[in-house]
């Protein structure tokens, strides 16, 4: 949910996400909506992916280490938390039609990004960057990955520390290799890494 805040004292009193009928009209989005009392856009967004065997709903956030699971109905099941277990500053900045949160310091904060799913693992890279001044034109200084395996049920099965920052992520279909893709400057290709798991 775009509008979605619910940190350090900023709530806008709404749900991370919510259910819609297709053909429902969806008013969240509206920038000009004015039910809401802060505009937190650079600071929340998640990749949303389901488990096709029995329609539990992950939620893994972008800027906070943070995996929240929930049922069909999205009642809340669990909560994976960490490896940093992040607390980042806000600062408010007021417009004429909305309020704005950024983080704190001009500091920014990435943490879940690409993933792949199997029959019976999540893989999800975590990017650990944590509080620094987020530029692509300084990619070459960014920390090297990790990519987490969970189960199903939320439990950590194995930790792998890359070597170097990915960007994206897929697995062999024999399950045997990993698969990332990486910038070695910017502007240039992605190079692809195999590695052997």
């Amino acid at each position: 949910n775009l509008w979605y805040i619910n940190e350090e004292g900023y709530s806008n009193n709404i749900p991370p996400f919510t259910k819609h009928n297709m053909d429902a009209k969806d008013s969240t989005g509206n920038m000009k909506n004015n039910n809401f009392k802060y505009f937190p856009g650079s600071v929340n967004g998640a990749f949303i992916f389901s488990n096709r065997n029995n329609g539990e709903i992950w939620l893994a956030d972008l800027h906070k280490d943070e995996i929240c699971i929930y049922n069909s109905s999205l009642k809340h099941l669990k909560t994976i938390s960490g490896p940093d277990h992040l607390t980042p500053r806000f600062t408010l900045t007021e417009t004429p039609e909305l309020s704005m949160l950024t983080f704190a310091n001009n500091q920014d904060f990435r943490t879940y990004s690409s993933y792949v799913l199997t029959d019976d693992y999540v893989y999800i890279i975590y990017q650990g960057i944590i509080g620094v001044d987020y530029d692509e034109l300084q990619l070459m200084n960014l920390p090297p990955s990790e990519i987490f395996k969970f189960t199903w049920k939320g439990e950590l099965a194995v930790n792998y520390k890359l070597d170097k920052y990915a960007r994206t992520i897929s697995i062999a279909e024999n399950g045997k290799y990993l698969y990332i893709t990486s910038l070695q400057d910017y502007g240039a290709n992605p190079v692809l890494y195999r590695y052997e798991l």
